[in-house]
């Protein structure tokens, strides 16, 4: 930074004054007088993953990177010094809680900014020019992480780099995969905190190296693994605004020239997925043959609200295909175990490869309702690990149609998918005797217990509480077998809860799930069924 404190080496963009707009920029536009500055609905987003996060949906991490998308910004295109970020370009500048923002790109429709570090909670965003200010737009200054992707977007492949032995790092490409056992650079940003924190628009030390000290969790390859603990995770040494991610490629981990990933961080629950090319011993990569695997549920759902007990009745006919695909882990059924984790509800990326199979019509039945067909219906997070563009067969039956019985799943065949019929027995469902109503205050501090009567001697249930978050869920979960009449979850994992609205689940469902053996899926699949007794309008204190 030396012989630099002070000078403005901007480049000034303008229509008609000679100088050529490059291919990184957003297309220039024409000088606008007169009207004030417009920030879009939805329109500040972490640079990386082009979304908002967090508890709300709407944080944006401090010290991150942010993309504003609107009208009427500024009269034209501003590009600064990559050394030297002014607060001010052109004449347009944006303050978060009052706070000046250091400017990485200006220009009518967008601009790039760092968010102070020094903000927190609950603010707003404002950008002013000569024509004067934008109104407020709220957002929560909270850790949001998002890895950047090779291409404008937050999807496709990551901001990668293969590290070495020696350590030198290297693009990840197709052409230069990373092997198993070798360590990812992924870069990213939306970590916070970070200690120590470099002073807004000043390149982070490389030492002492920004740690983040947020609630750091592990990488996710593919959609149902395996993982990998991070080794390290913070500031990008050099970089403004931009954090890393080194991840060691676990052994196990499916070859590929776009195997998806997802870091899980924080508030945040886990980054969409981004892709890495993984070839052992490195070098050009090779995708292996795809397999197919196959899900058949049906789902009983009955919700206590406020007012009268609601019920669905489902069956939902999942057919999923990737290359290299595996089999999901087996559960894990324990009496009194306890498990607890996130679930990211999106946004969803498409990944090469991954697609949903075809077998032609499908209709269900089973007692009291004749053949009904089952439709194709588009998935959404946060199943297959928030793939974008997948689908499944669903039914949607009248209330009372699942129950005790014998069911069937008939399919015609399609292009992927032989003919094949699937039959089922369905167990009992419970009657819950503990009474969970609407308004209902509940002590972090005390155990949880809930009671039933009845169930299959073989089957299972799964207490499980959730608190919403926006973009994410946080929940914990126990079991215990139906036959025990009553679960307990202890306060050591709701005392980690915050307080506020929650959603307490008890599911039920078999012991084993039946076998789903089809032509056209190379690893099989299964059948089963659930019963889900949900209550809502409930408060942890």
């Amino acid at each position: 930074m030396g012989g630099r404190a002070g000078r403005r080496n901007v480049v000034r963009i303008k229509p008609g004054n000679g100088i050529l707009c490059v291919a990184s920029l957003i297309a220039c536009s024409a000088t606008i007088h007169g009207q004030g500055p417009v920030i879009f609905p939805g329109g500040l987003v972490n640079a990386a993953s082009y979304t908002a996060g967090g508890v709300t949906g709407n944080g944006i991490a401090p010290g991150s990177i942010a993309v504003l998308f609107g009208a009427r910004l500024a009269t034209d295109t501003w590009v600064p010094d990559p050394l030297l970020f002014p607060t001010q370009l052109g004449g347009t500048n944006v303050k978060v809680g009052g706070i000046a923002a250091h400017l990485i790109y200006v220009s009518p429709d967008q601009i790039d900014f760092q968010m102070p570090v020094s903000v927190s909670g609950a603010t707003s965003v404002v950008v002013s020019t000569a024509a004067g200010p934008s109104m407020p737009y709220p957002i929560n200054a909270v850790d949001a992480f998002g890895v950047f992707t090779r291409q404008a977007g937050g999807c496709g492949p990551a901001a990668a780099m293969n590290t070495a032995p020696d350590g030198t790092l290297s693009l990840n490409t197709p052409l230069n995969s990373a092997s198993p056992g070798d360590v990812l650079a992924i870069f990213g940003t939306g970590l916070f905190p970070v200690s120590p924190a470099p002073p807004d628009g000043v390149p982070a030390p490389s030492s002492p190296l920004g740690t983040y000290t947020g609630a750091a969790g592990g990488t996710v390859f593919d959609t149902n693994g395996p993982s990998s603990p991070n080794a390290f995770v913070g500031a990008a040494a050099g970089l403004v605004g931009t954090d890393q991610v080194n991840v060691p490629v676990p052994d196990g981990a499916r070859e590929g020239c776009a195997v998806p990933l997802r870091i899980s961080t924080g508030e945040s629950g886990n980054t969409r997925p981004v892709t890495v090319s993984i070839h052992q011993g490195g070098g050009p990569c090779s995708d292996p043959p795809p397999a197919g695997y196959g899900q058949i549920q049906w789902l009983k759902t009955l919700t206590t609200g406020n007012g009268p007990v609601t019920e669905t009745n489902t069956v939902a006919i999942s057919l999923q295909a990737s290359p290299g695909k595996r089999q999901p882990p087996a559960r894990t059924l324990e009496n009194g175990g306890l498990s607890g984790g996130f679930i990211l509800l999106g946004p969803e990326c498409p990944v090469p490869g991954y697609r949903s199979l075809s077998a032609g019509t499908v209709t269900v039945q089973g007692p009291g309702f004749g053949p009904a067909e089952a439709a194709p219906a588009q998935l959404g997070p946060p199943e297959d690990g928030q793939i974008q563009g997948l689908s499944e067969y669903l039914a949607v039956l009248p209330p009372g149609a699942i129950q005790p019985g014998s069911f069937r799943v008939s399919a015609a065949g399609g292009v992927d998918v032989s003919a094949f019929q699937a039959d089922l027995q369905i167990g009992a469902g419970v009657l819950i005797t503990t009474p969970l109503l609407p308004g209902s205050v509940l002590d972090r501090q005390a155990p949880m217990v809930v009671n039933w009567t009845g169930g299959d001697a073989g089957a299972w249930v799964t207490l499980k509480v959730v608190a919403h978050h926006g973009t994410y869920d946080q929940y914990w979960t126990t079991q215990a077998k139906a036959s025990d009449g009553s679960i307990a979850m202890g306060s050591e994992a709701l005392a980690g809860m915050p307080a506020g609205p929650i959603e307490i689940d008890l599911e039920v469902e078999p012991e084993n799930r039946g076998p789903l053996t089809v032509a056209g899926l190379s690893l099989g699949g299964e059948h089963s069924w659930k019963y889900v007794y949900q209550f809502v309008g409930l408060t942890l204190d």
